[in-house]
């Protein structure tokens, strides 16, 4: 019965607290940072402060301000590299585009730069998640 009493109180408290706790203003990249002090402070006003809770970034894609960013910093991604599914012969590379590209993987050993692998070339239309898979026979565990 303690055990019970003692859950309930703390359910309690924390429902108090959580809905009582704001959090803290976010902390801007200063504006002279390159890329991200400008970007920061559009994707705050753009992203966090609609009532739209479903905003994303593929809702403000299409607004100038944010082709004019994307344009003036010359950005090709607008998330990854990231690798995932990772073996020793193949691996999945993750990017996020900032609107329509195309996208491939280029791979290499570092005993040998030179001998270049290219993955086949994922057309995106618009900015989305993209998953290129990368397979280079020879690799061997280091």
């Amino acid at each position: 019965m303690k055990s019970i009493i003692v859950i309930a109180c703390t359910t309690l408290l924390s429902i108090f607290i959580s809905s009582n706790v704001q959090a803290k203003p976010p902390i801007l990249t200063p504006t002279e940072t390159p890329l991200m002090g400008e970007f920061d402070p559009y994707l705050l006003e753009t992203l966090y402060k609609t009532e739209d809770n479903d905003t994303g970034l593929t809702s403000i894609v299409n607004d100038s301000r944010f082709k004019d960013l994307v344009k003036k910093n010359k950005l090709a991604l607008f998330g990854g590299p990231m690798l995932g599914c990772l073996t020793d012969t193949s691996a999945r590379i993750w990017v996020r585009t900032p609107g329509p590209a195309k996208v491939q993987a280029v791979v290499s050993k570092a005993a040998t730069p030179t001998q270049k692998t290219k993955s086949v070339t994922i057309a995106r239309s618009k900015m989305e998640r993209c998953s290129v898979p990368s397979r280079r026979s020879g690799f061997s565990p280091s």
